[in-house]
């Protein structure tokens, strides 16, 4: 077919955009929507949308979803596995069972006492040959070993209450005693005598006494009949023992009024009440603390601590001249000040009454440790024995307190009984003095480098004494 040069003739733009329409324009242009034509401008105007196929972010949405799905995967696997899982519980009905302990025959040895059993003297802990030490080393840094009752965490036996048939006459025969009572039996059987040479020898053997000191139960009480003596407590877990507590007079029918953490202390020969082993007072126990000291009219109070070791140890008890505890006036009379202590002379009045007391306070003897060396407290000890002496029979108890009551404390007692031993018996038993302050207060002598210092303090003042004839 011909075309003639006007058909073959190219066609404006605006010739070919005034055939078009919206309609025809969409049909072939389907990828496009066109909405309309300006034939003014010569231009079409149109959207386009494309696809989620194929737009750049396809990898991103493919990458999503495989994370998602491999989540819903490890989860469902977990799930699984853990319903699937054994049970550690075992048999529900094994979980019921209750399994008795096994009676075992009763085995005597050297260090149990057995019921009806006479009493017998259990030896010391037995150790390899001694290491020679020249010196005292005081606090050691190295842990100490670990006795029966540090194993344990506890001076109290285990006890499992378990549904027992009737007792017949033969079966209480074999019966166990209480832990009470085998525990007094330990503390009242407990002894090691030691002659001069002896005792020297104790001191170059530090893991033995350690060993030693582990063994004595420490006999500490679980609680107080007294409704509300907690709040009289410097430390919850060291409390007075019942037998041998100090019991304050009653006022206004408060039974809480007659409380106080202290207790009586046997002294040398088993003389009664020799001392009073208490807390450092704390500030609203002041006034008890004095109700005590003008009741039992101590003429000594033997103060080892500071007030501040890092925290309050101890109240600041007696005035700066004079001041009033209730209704004891206490005023203090002559500060003389020696190489390690300080004693003060203090006068007490109520009403018309007076009392005297010496008041000696160490405060070279940190918590917890020992000093460096004895010397200080051997001549506080032999000063404080002196006048204690000098008493008219029967002798006050010589009040003794540090923060508990119980370690720097129960180190200056044994060592004062210590020394009355040296020089009336010529020999010593430390293990015998613990035990005994034990029964009385548990926990005397905290540490074994506290019993290590009590040694090496006996080791110096034996060297004093004349040299021994019989030995």
């Amino acid at each position: 077919m011909w075309m003639t040069d006007e058909e073959q003739r190219p066609l404006a733009a605006t010739d070919i955009i005034a055939l078009l329409d919206v309609d025809l324009l969409s049909f072939y242009l389907s990828g496009l929507q066109v909405e309309s034509i300006l034939p003014q401008n010569s231009y079409l105007r149109s959207s386009y949308h494309r696809g989620l196929w194929e737009g750049n972010y396809l990898p991103f949405m493919v990458a999503a979803a495989a994370a998602v799905l491999a989540c819903i995967v490890v989860t469902m696997v977990y799930f699984y596995g853990k319903r699937n899982k054994p049970s550690k519980k075992g048999h529900p009905d094994l979980d019921q069972m209750c399994v008795y302990p096994g009676v075992k025959p009763v085995v005597k040895t050297t260090k149990v006492i057995q019921p009806d059993s006479p009493k017998s003297t259990p030896s010391s802990s037995v150790s390899a040959s001694p290491s020679p030490s020249p010196a005292y080393r005081g606090s050691p840094k190295a842990g100490k070993p670990k006795g029966l009752q540090e194993r344990r965490g506890s001076n109290v036996s285990l006890s499992i209450d378990l549904p027992m048939p009737p007792l017949s006459a033969d079966s209480v025969k074999c019966g166990t005693p209480p832990k009470e009572s085998v525990v007094d039996e330990l503390l009242q059987s407990g002894t090691r005598k030691m002659t001069r040479a002896e005792l020297r020898q104790s001191i170059l053997n530090a893991r033995a006494l350690y060993g030693e000191f582990w063994e004595i139960p420490m006999n500490h009480p679980e609680q107080v009949e007294v409704p509300g003596c907690g709040t009289k407590n410097r430390y919850k877990t060291i409390l007075p023992n019942a037998h041998s507590r100090v019991v304050l007079p009653e006022v206004d029918n408060d039974i809480l009024t007659t409380y106080i953490n202290a207790n009586y202390i046997k002294g040398y020969d088993m003389e009664e009440r020799a001392y009073i082993a208490t807390q450092g007072p704390m500030n609203h126990t002041v006034t008890d603390f004095w109700q005590m000291v003008w009741h039992e009219r101590t003429p000594i109070i033997v103060m080892i601590t500071k007030l501040t070791e890092k925290k309050e140890k101890c109240a600041h008890y007696w005035p700066d001249l004079e001041d009033r505890y209730g209704d004891i006036v206490v005023s203090v009379n002559r500060v003389v000040e020696h190489d390690g202590y300080i004693l003060r002379h203090f006068t007490l009045q109520r009403g018309n009454e007076v009392h005297h007391i010496r008041h000696y306070w160490c405060t070279e003897w940190p918590d917890h440790k020992t000093p460096e060396t004895a010397k200080a407290l051997l001549a506080l000890v032999q000063e404080v024995e002196f006048h204690r002496l000098r008493q008219p029979r029967p002798r006050r108890p010589v009040v003794v307190h540090c923060s508990a009551g119980i370690g720097r404390t129960g180190c200056f007692i044994a060592t004062s009984i210590g020394i009355r031993q040296l020089r009336v018996e010529n020999m010593v038993d430390v293990l015998s003095i613990v035990c005994g302050m034990r029964q009385d207060r548990g926990g005397m002598v905290q540490t074994n480098e506290q019993y290590e210092f009590i040694h090496y303090a006996l080791c110096q003042f034996e060297k004093t004494l004349p040299s021994e004839g019989v030995d």
